[in-house]
């Protein structure tokens, strides 16, 4: 991926696949308030999400993981950041999105959701600490 852009920013120069991924170094919950695709979480939706990823990481944590690396606000909702060391393989890749089935199976309610996408070793996720709001400011939707 470095020699298709060093040092610089190039938008749309060539998509990243699974097989450009060597290792699975990270194992990442996200949860995220249910809302029409496109648009910010309520601030309410989006203290939803943070107590339903605290609730997670208590329950992990009971369970016997390990403190997560990261707790993290996405802007929306909220992540869990767990370190691995996996190789990038279909068979990690079909144990990831098992464990994410069975969090979701567990966690989703009508209005909070797992992120299931999130599998993928070749999936990008945003920078923590960045900016991260869909949509326009609507001051009405905003409770």
């Amino acid at each position: 991926m470095l020699a298709r852009a060093y040092n610089t920013i190039k938008q749309n120069e060539g998509k990243l696949s699974d097989k450009d991924i060597l290792a699975i170094r990270h194992f990442y919950i996200d949860v995220d308030p249910v809302r029409p695709a496109g648009t910010s979480a309520t601030d309410d939706q989006h203290t939803e999400a943070l107590k339903l990823i605290s609730q997670i990481k208590d329950d992990l944590l009971s369970a016997g993981w390990p403190i997560p690396s990261i707790v993290g606000d996405t802007g929306n909702g909220g992540n869990l950041i767990f370190k691995v060391d996996l190789p990038a393989d279909e068979k990690t890749k079909a144990l990831y999105k098992r464990c994410l089935e069975s969090l979701a199976h567990k966690y989703d309610t009508e209005n909070q959701n797992i992120d299931r996408s999130v599998h993928d070793p070749s999936r990008i996720t945003r920078v923590l600490g960045t900016f991260n709001r869909k949509g326009d400011e609507v001051p009405e939707s905003r409770n």
